[in-house]
């Protein structure tokens, strides 16, 4: 049997081919776009619970009576916990959570988040250079590896100053773990600056602005929120999250690791700490995932706006949440 080839005929055809691509391009879309939803659903979903948050601001008040001499005081200290039961909803409270602090070397958690979502997706080839200075920024909190890292991720380099028609591709390429960010519902974040053992230079100064408005930033409770997606499972896959636990994973106690200096130190023998620590003259910050002997799992945030040399403050933080979340 011949098949016709009238005008409309091959018209049908052509039409019926371009409804299936059509279909093919919107499920890809939707396939890619679901652990967006997901994830943006899973936020939703974590609500505060006043009578927690009413405990930590009783902890925060304790904190700032007593840590008054190393700078402690109102405006400079930003608390968020959330419960992870084994049953049952979490739990959400916080102290100042929604404030925007300068994050330091904390903000390398959502540039490890973006790098391994980026090689899901194909955006960017995990090659062993790559993986060194992904493990050297998060185990070791390594400026150099930093830059390295929002370099390919942003595909920019620093350099000399360039003209105003060049910072704005510039600075609109540096928004791309934002934009990230923003899909998954975290709001509050600004991540897009390298961090510096020394000062920047060139083109990631007049990046900063004038006033250094567009300085990285972050929220106790955000960078909470980003946490909780990971230990849900609703950002990167089963293995890419392990891989950053492990690599964010602290031996406390034996005190070497000077990332586990803040709350590992308010931690019992026999708890378990993965953390990302921040700190400079003036933030004293860490973010971690704690689970203790007996079980208890939480992620706590602390940021406070005092010098690195007083970690102290985040571990009298932490030994304090430990009583709260063990009932002791």
């Amino acid at each position: 049997m011949q098949l016709s080839e009238s005008p409309q005929f091959v018209l049908s055809v052509l039409t019926l081919l371009a409804a299936l691509c059509l279909a093919c391009a919107s499920s890809g879309a939707a396939d890619r776009l679901a652990p967006a939803r997901a994830a943006k659903a899973t936020l939703l979903g974590l609500h505060e619970d006043l009578k927690l948050s009413r405990r930590i601001a009783g902890i925060a008040t304790d904190a700032l009576g007593k840590f008054g001499e190393q700078g402690l005081e109102e405006g400079r200290l930003a608390i968020t916990l959330v419960t992870l039961p084994k049953r049952g909803a979490a739990r959400f409270g916080q102290y100042c959570g929604d404030q925007p602090i300068y994050p330091a070397s904390v903000v390398k958690v959502p540039y490890a988040m973006a790098f391994f979502d980026w090689v899901e997706k194909g955006q960017l080839k995990a090659t062993p250079e790559l993986l060194e200075h992904l493990r050297l920024m998060i185990v070791d909190s390594s400026n150099t590896s930093t830059g390295s890292i929002l370099d390919a991720l942003t595909e920019t380099e620093s350099g000399p100053e360039i003209t105003p028609e060049e910072m704005k591709v510039f600075a609109e390429k540096r928004q791309a773990v934002n934009r990230y960010l923003r899909t998954l519902g975290v709001e509050h974040i600004n991540a897009c600056q390298k961090t510096w053992d020394e000062a920047p230079y060139g083109r990631d100064t007049q990046h900063l602005g004038p006033n250094f408005e567009n300085r990285n930033s972050m929220t106790t409770n955000d960078t909470a929120r980003l946490l909780y997606l990971l230990v849900r499972g609703k950002v990167l896959t089963e293995a890419h999250r392990q891989h950053l636990f492990g690599l964010m994973h602290r031996d406390y106690e034996h005190g070497t690791d000077p990332q586990s200096r803040r709350i590992g130190a308010g931690l019992p023998p026999g708890s378990s700490l993965d953390s990302k620590a921040g700190w400079t003259s003036d933030t004293n910050h860490d973010a971690a995932i704690v689970t203790l002997p007996g079980g208890e799992r939480f992620i706590l945030v602390v940021f406070t706006r005092t010098s690195y040399e007083h970690p102290e403050i985040v571990g009298y933080v932490a030994e304090r949440v430990v009583g709260l979340v063990s009932g002791k």
